[in-house]
């Protein structure tokens, strides 16, 4: 039997078909015959009665079942509908005498009702069935026997429409069948084809980078090279969007179920909007329904795409004026929210005609090849797919010139905050010592995370690049290994490929890296390594990291010492009665603007030392300046690879101190389309330096806040001692 939708969907919806129609039509049939041909009835009224109790117990039980069936009583309800409808029909038939024949009609809406619905073998066995029945009636009922001719044209027509009707549906199945493995064969072609394409294609990059390197700069090879990786990049991004909607489109696409909090989530979006916003100079504002208080379930990663693609849009299509965001919960109750997330703009606006196609896939307002605004024309769909598997639809309302709004509603489960806690807290246990490399060509990150290692008691083995970090590995054993994915010479990938490649058992590797797309953590799993950690690297991370890998060995509370690491002095640190006095005012200088009230705090807790902050502190502004000047170079050259690259330095170094808005403009430069960066160098230019230089003076405000607290209460200690 050629089923197209689900067995257990057909019989939900006969079952509500038999409530809405079948039970209304009974009344009527009851009804007709006591009005107008009651002496013709063969049963009396009690009898009729008792039938039509009968036909509301079987409908109920029917809907009931269908309701709660959980797969093991499909082919039970199916069995017994299929006997069931048209006898049932058949025995009102016989009750009602002559007023009959005007509802014998109902066995063929029964018959090819289950033809059209579940297939052709459930509609033969009730054609049958229903010819019985009928056939029954005929044979037993004067009524009928009188009506010889009337009775034989109704057999006929039970025989021959649903035999027409069988090759009319079997065609528009095949058809169906037919519509959806071409469908489901161009995206996996598509899935296909863009994953295959990649091989190559970094392959290209690699090649042309290569030469970049090894040719000296202005040369006209090195200016082709640097086209080849600009196109290459640029193709990248194209492929991945392909590559994520055949995987939306395919049910391939996975998203795991988190616990999260809904302004989190849209604070990360409006982190990684901030820059472009910043450049149009326009206004974004953020409202969050206060009743929203607690953590929900959910898939967050796929809420944050949806979320970044309508802010990105709004912007992108704002030239002047403000771009809304708001979450509102329009249902509520002790287990879930039904929340409704909102984005508008007062830019350009979208033409009626065009409101219903928005959301096909490659489907663009603009046409011709003078497009202004560019782009593949694939955000839309994508989002559309991220919302319908998050339980929604998304909506959309415009008027040209005026602005947009786009909305959808998803149900979230409301989290159990003491079991996420508890689970959390069992994910962050220490585990014994390990030996771990650790590899990232920036100096700010290097130290952070190599601390937070050391604090737990492992022993770390740094290195400063890809080179390095092969070198290591091929001298040395080490238990776990932590690459960062963009690294100057030989990035994560290629040192993992080198490395897994020479080993039998590798060392379980995780990835480093400051882009969340799930195009670039699907492109690093593929590859066989054990994970991926975002940055800002975090304890809680790195102990959960550690406790996937090494389940078996948690560490005794006894036992966890904190390890120095080699470029880490030890300090005894003894606070004074001056130094406690003057610890409460140590964070009242932090630049709110340009860095997190809490970024002092953060470093604290991975190491009390002035010393360490002081000198973390400094090596951040060192690098940003670096990243600053090599991100310069590169947008006054066209280089979007290099823009890309540093854009990922300078957000993994912004994030792990506390910068928000610096990690929004290398948000903006890592993910910025090739013609976006080519067509807004200016633009970019004076917001790395406006950004740069708030940052740098916070910085510099925060170090001359911490000199200004440390200098009184060494004196102190000083005094004390003389």
């Amino acid at each position: 039997m050629v089923v197209d939708q689900p067995l257990r969907e057909s019989l939900l919806a006969q079952a509500r078909l038999r409530l809405r129609l079948g039970m209304p039509a009974l009344l009527f049939i009851v009804g007709a015959v006591y009005l107008y041909d009651a002496a013709h009835q063969q049963f009396e009224a009690h009898e009729m009665g008792v039938l039509s109790l009968a036909y509301v117990a079987y409908c109920v039980a029917t809907y009931w079942f269908s309701i709660h069936n959980t797969g093991r009583w499909d082919k039970a309800l199916l069995g017994t509908t299929v006997a069931g409808d048209p006898l049932m029909l058949s025995a009102f038939l016989y009750a009602a005498g002559d007023g009959a024949i005007l509802f014998v009609g109902f066995y063929l809406f029964t018959i090819l009702g289950f033809g059209f619905r579940v297939g052709i073998r459930s509609m033969r066995w009730c054609q049958g069935i229903a010819i019985v029945g009928f056939v029954m009636v005929a044979m037993y009922s004067p009524a009928w026997r009188e009506m010889l001719m009337v009775t034989a044209s109704h057999i006929l027509l039970l025989i021959v429409v649903p035999l027409y009707a069988s090759g009319l549906i079997r065609g528009l199945r095949d058809a169906q069948m037919a519509a959806k493995y071409e469908s489901e064969a161009k995206s996996k072609l598509l899935a296909n084809v863009s994953h295959e394409l990649r091989t190559p294609l970094t392959g290209i990059i690699s090649a042309a980078q290569l030469i970049q390197a090894e040719t000296a700069g202005g040369d006209v090879i090195n200016a082709k090279a640097r086209s080849i990786t600009d196109m290459a990049w640029h193709l990248d991004g194209e492929i991945s969007q392909l590559l994520d909607l055949s995987k939306l489109q395919l049910g391939t696409s996975k998203d795991e179920v988190v616990a999260f909090t809904v302004d989190n989530v849209i604070s990360n979006v409006v982190d990684a909007v901030q820059a472009a916003v910043t450049a149009k100079n326009l206004a974004l504002t953020v409202r969050i329904d206060p009743s929203i208080s607690v953590p929900v379930k959910g898939m967050a990663q796929s809420l944050r795409s949806v979320l970044i693609n309508l802010v990105g849009n709004a912007i992108k299509f704002t030239d002047a004026g403000r771009v809304d965001v708001s979450a509102e919960a329009i249902e509520t109750n002790d287990a879930h929210y039904v929340v409704r997330f909102r984005v508008s703009d007062t830019g350009i606006g979208i033409p009626a005609e065009h409101l219903s196609k928005i959301f096909e896939p490659f489907y663009q307002v603009e046409r011709g090849t003078n497009r202004k605004y560019g782009g593949t024309g694939l955000g839309m769909a994508i989002s559309k797919e991220h919302v319908a598997r998050l339980g929604g639809r998304i909506e959309v309302r415009s008027t040209v010139g005026e602005g947009s709004v786009f909305w959808f509603d998803i149900p979230l489960e409301k989290a159990h905050i003491g079991s996420e806690t508890q689970a959390e807290d069992a994910s962050a246990q220490v585990v014994l010592t390990k030996r771990v490399l650790l590899a990232d060509d920036n100096a700010t990150n290097l130290a952070l995370i190599r601390e937070m290692l050391c604090r737990d008691g492992h022993e770390v083995v740094a290195a400063t690049s890809g080179t390095e970090a092969l070198s290591h590995l091929a001298t040395d054993a080490f238990d776990i290994v932590m690459l960062d994915y963009n690294m100057h010479d030989i990035d994560g990938a290629q040192v993992w490929s080198i490395y897994s490649m020479s080993r039998t058992k590798p060392a379980p590797t995780y990835f480093i890296t400051a882009d969340t797309t799930v195009a670039t953590k699907d492109r690093l799993l593929s590859l066989g390594a054990a994970g991926v950690m975002y940055k800002p690297i975090t304890f809680a991370m790195i102990r959960k990291t550690l406790h996937a890998a090494f389940p078996d060995e948690i560490a005794p509370v006894a036992e966890r010492t904190p390890r120095p690491s080699a470029q880490t002095p030890v300090q005894a640190n003894v606070q004074t009665a001056a130094q406690a006095a003057y610890m409460p005012n140590r964070l009242t200088a932090v630049a709110t603007e340009y860095l997190a009230h809490d970024a002092l705090e953060n470093l604290r807790e991975i190491n009390p030392s002035d010393a360490f902050a002081k000198r973390l502190l400094s090596d951040a502004k060192d690098d940003i300046a670096q990243i600053a000047l090599e991100m310069s170079i590169a947008l006054a050259e066209g280089n979007v690879p290099a823009v890309r690259r540093q854009g990922h330095a300078m957000k993994g170094v912004s994030l792990n101190i506390g910068a928000p808005r610096l990690a929004a403009f290398g948000e903006k430069a890592m993910t910025s389309s090739f013609e976006a960066i080519h067509g807004q160098r200016k633009e970019l230019e004076d917001n790395l330096k406006q950004e740069v230089a708030g940052t740098v003076a916070a910085i510099e405000g925060l170090l001359s806040d911490i000199d200004r607290v440390q200098a009184p209460a060494e004196a102190g200690a000083q005094n004390g001692r003389s």
